[in-house]
Protein backbone atom coordinates (compact mmCIF):
# COMPACT_ATOMS: atom_id res chain seq x y z
CA UNK A 1 0.00 0.00 0.00
CA UNK A 2 1.44 3.52 -1.10
CA UNK A 3 2.04 5.68 2.37
CA UNK A 4 3.80 8.58 0.69
CA UNK A 5 3.83 10.46 -2.38
CA UNK A 6 6.54 12.37 -4.55
CA UNK A 7 5.01 15.33 -6.48
CA UNK A 8 6.84 16.65 -9.79
CA UNK A 9 5.71 20.51 -10.68
CA UNK A 10 7.23 20.66 -13.85
CA UNK A 11 4.75 19.69 -16.28
CA UNK A 12 2.84 18.11 -13.75
CA UNK A 13 1.48 21.35 -11.02
CA UNK A 14 3.52 23.88 -13.14
CA UNK A 15 3.10 24.64 -16.56
CA UNK A 16 6.87 24.67 -17.63
CA UNK A 17 6.36 24.88 -21.83
CA UNK A 18 3.49 27.74 -21.55
CA UNK A 19 5.71 29.60 -20.15
CA UNK A 20 8.89 28.92 -22.43
CA UNK A 21 6.64 29.29 -25.53
CA UNK A 22 5.77 32.73 -24.03
CA UNK A 23 9.17 33.32 -23.17
CA UNK A 24 10.80 32.56 -26.67
CA UNK A 25 7.53 33.93 -28.65
CA UNK A 26 6.63 30.89 -29.85
CA UNK A 27 3.61 28.26 -30.64
CA UNK A 28 2.53 25.67 -28.23
CA UNK A 29 4.28 22.89 -30.05
CA UNK A 30 1.44 20.30 -29.43
CA UNK A 31 -1.21 18.92 -31.51
CA UNK A 32 -4.34 17.03 -29.79
CA UNK A 33 -3.87 13.28 -29.61
CA UNK A 34 0.23 13.17 -30.56
CA UNK A 35 2.65 11.63 -28.71
CA UNK A 36 6.17 13.72 -29.04
CA UNK A 37 9.36 13.56 -27.64
CA UNK A 38 10.24 15.03 -24.22
CA UNK A 39 12.24 17.35 -25.19
CA UNK A 40 10.85 20.35 -26.46
CA UNK A 41 13.65 23.08 -28.12
CA UNK A 42 13.67 20.76 -31.19
CA UNK A 43 10.00 21.04 -31.69
CA UNK A 44 11.52 24.58 -31.77
CA UNK A 45 14.13 24.44 -34.16
CA UNK A 46 16.23 25.48 -31.66
CA UNK A 47 19.02 24.36 -28.91
CA UNK A 48 18.43 23.48 -25.11
CA UNK A 49 20.42 26.45 -24.68
CA UNK A 50 18.64 28.46 -26.45
CA UNK A 51 15.64 27.72 -25.10
CA UNK A 52 16.96 27.86 -21.25
CA UNK A 53 18.81 31.26 -21.83
CA UNK A 54 17.24 33.59 -19.54
CA UNK A 55 15.49 31.60 -17.70
CA UNK A 56 16.53 33.27 -14.27
CA UNK A 57 15.16 33.32 -10.85
CA UNK A 58 12.38 35.74 -12.16
CA UNK A 59 10.63 33.55 -14.72
CA UNK A 60 10.76 30.42 -12.62
CA UNK A 61 8.95 32.20 -10.35
CA UNK A 62 6.62 33.18 -12.59
CA UNK A 63 5.73 29.60 -14.30
CA UNK A 64 1.83 29.43 -14.29
CA UNK A 65 -0.25 26.60 -12.27
CA UNK A 66 -1.63 24.14 -14.33
CA UNK A 67 -5.06 24.47 -14.44
CA UNK A 68 -5.31 21.10 -12.31
CA UNK A 69 -2.69 21.50 -10.09
CA UNK A 70 -4.99 22.71 -6.56
CA UNK A 71 -7.52 19.82 -7.39
CA UNK A 72 -4.63 16.93 -8.33
CA UNK A 73 -2.60 18.22 -4.53
CA UNK A 74 -6.60 18.38 -2.46
CA UNK A 75 -7.54 14.99 -3.84
CA UNK A 76 -4.14 13.97 -2.80
CA UNK A 77 -4.22 15.12 0.44
CA UNK A 78 -7.19 13.74 1.08
CA UNK A 79 -6.13 10.58 0.21
CA UNK A 80 -2.33 9.95 1.84
CA UNK A 81 -2.57 13.63 4.44
CA UNK A 82 -0.43 16.24 3.64
CA UNK A 83 2.51 14.96 5.83
CA UNK A 84 3.18 12.27 3.58
CA UNK A 85 3.08 14.18 0.49
CA UNK A 86 6.53 16.10 -0.60
CA UNK A 87 7.27 18.40 -4.06
CA UNK A 88 9.97 16.76 -5.58
CA UNK A 89 11.61 18.91 -8.74
CA UNK A 90 14.47 18.64 -11.00
CA UNK A 91 16.22 22.32 -11.80
CA UNK A 92 18.39 22.98 -14.52
CA UNK A 93 22.09 23.92 -14.19
CA UNK A 94 21.33 28.09 -14.17
CA UNK A 95 21.27 30.60 -11.69
CA UNK A 96 18.28 31.67 -10.60
CA UNK A 97 16.57 28.25 -11.29
CA UNK A 98 16.54 26.73 -7.88
CA UNK A 99 15.45 30.07 -5.75
CA UNK A 100 12.79 30.66 -8.77
CA UNK A 101 11.41 27.11 -7.90
CA UNK A 102 11.22 27.80 -4.30
CA UNK A 103 9.39 31.32 -4.92
CA UNK A 104 7.08 29.18 -7.10
CA UNK A 105 6.32 26.89 -4.25
CA UNK A 106 5.83 29.80 -1.70
CA UNK A 107 3.46 31.61 -3.74
CA UNK A 108 1.57 28.84 -5.37
CA UNK A 109 1.69 25.71 -2.46
CA UNK A 110 3.07 27.30 0.56
CA UNK A 111 2.01 24.64 2.85
CA UNK A 112 5.01 22.74 0.94
CA UNK A 113 7.60 25.02 1.77
CA UNK A 114 9.73 23.17 3.61
CA UNK A 115 8.12 19.99 1.81
CA UNK A 116 10.10 20.36 -1.60
CA UNK A 117 13.09 18.62 -2.51
CA UNK A 118 15.09 20.18 -5.66
CA UNK A 119 17.33 17.50 -7.41
CA UNK A 120 17.73 15.74 -10.72
CA UNK A 121 18.07 12.14 -8.52
CA UNK A 122 14.22 11.33 -7.99
CA UNK A 123 14.84 7.44 -7.92
CA UNK A 124 17.27 8.10 -4.59
CA UNK A 125 13.54 9.05 -2.59
CA UNK A 126 12.22 5.52 -3.97
CA UNK A 127 13.87 2.89 -1.83
CA UNK A 128 10.33 1.26 -1.17
CA UNK A 129 6.85 0.37 -3.33
CA UNK A 130 5.43 2.03 -0.55
CA UNK A 131 6.88 5.44 -2.06
CA UNK A 132 4.83 6.42 -5.47
CA UNK A 133 6.55 9.37 -7.58
CA UNK A 134 3.90 11.00 -9.92
CA UNK A 135 6.12 12.56 -12.61
CA UNK A 136 5.33 13.54 -16.11
CA UNK A 137 8.96 12.52 -17.56
CA UNK A 138 9.17 8.87 -18.93
CA UNK A 139 12.68 8.34 -17.55
CA UNK A 140 12.26 10.01 -14.15
CA UNK A 141 9.67 6.93 -13.83
CA UNK A 142 11.55 4.13 -15.21
CA UNK A 143 14.76 5.08 -12.93
CA UNK A 144 11.99 5.25 -10.02
CA UNK A 145 10.38 1.95 -11.07
CA UNK A 146 14.10 0.64 -10.88
CA UNK A 147 15.07 1.63 -7.43
CA UNK A 148 11.73 0.29 -6.39
CA UNK A 149 10.01 2.45 -5.84
CA UNK A 150 5.94 3.03 -6.76
CA UNK A 151 5.10 5.62 -9.99
CA UNK A 152 2.24 6.62 -11.87
CA UNK A 153 2.66 8.40 -15.22
CA UNK A 154 1.01 12.00 -15.36
CA UNK A 155 -0.44 12.59 -18.92
CA UNK A 156 1.50 14.58 -21.24
CA UNK A 157 2.10 14.93 -24.65
CA UNK A 158 5.34 13.25 -24.04
CA UNK A 159 4.82 10.36 -22.51
CA UNK A 160 2.23 7.02 -23.29
CA UNK A 161 -0.72 9.20 -21.72
CA UNK A 162 -0.96 11.86 -24.39
CA UNK A 163 -4.06 10.95 -25.07
CA UNK A 164 -5.68 11.98 -21.81
CA UNK A 165 -2.86 15.60 -21.12
CA UNK A 166 -5.36 17.99 -22.19
CA UNK A 167 -7.51 16.58 -19.10
CA UNK A 168 -5.17 14.46 -16.97
CA UNK A 169 -7.59 14.08 -13.63
CA UNK A 170 -9.35 10.88 -14.88
CA UNK A 171 -6.30 8.83 -15.31
CA UNK A 172 -5.33 10.13 -11.96
CA UNK A 173 -8.70 9.02 -10.47
CA UNK A 174 -8.85 5.59 -11.77
CA UNK A 175 -4.92 5.32 -10.69
CA UNK A 176 -6.24 6.38 -7.18
CA UNK A 177 -9.37 3.79 -7.13
CA UNK A 178 -6.67 0.89 -8.55
CA UNK A 179 -4.43 1.57 -5.17
CA UNK A 180 -7.43 0.22 -3.37
CA UNK A 181 -8.08 -2.94 -5.49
Amino acid sequence: MIQRILLDVDGVLANLRVALAAKLNRPMPYEAGKRYGFQTAPLWGISAAEMWCGCDRTFWAGVPLMPWAHELVNELELRFGQGNICLLTSPIDEDGCVDGKQDWVKEHFPAYRRRTMIGPAKEFCAGSPKHALIDDRPENIDTFAAAGGSVFTFPAPWNDGYLEAACPMPAVHRWLSSLDE
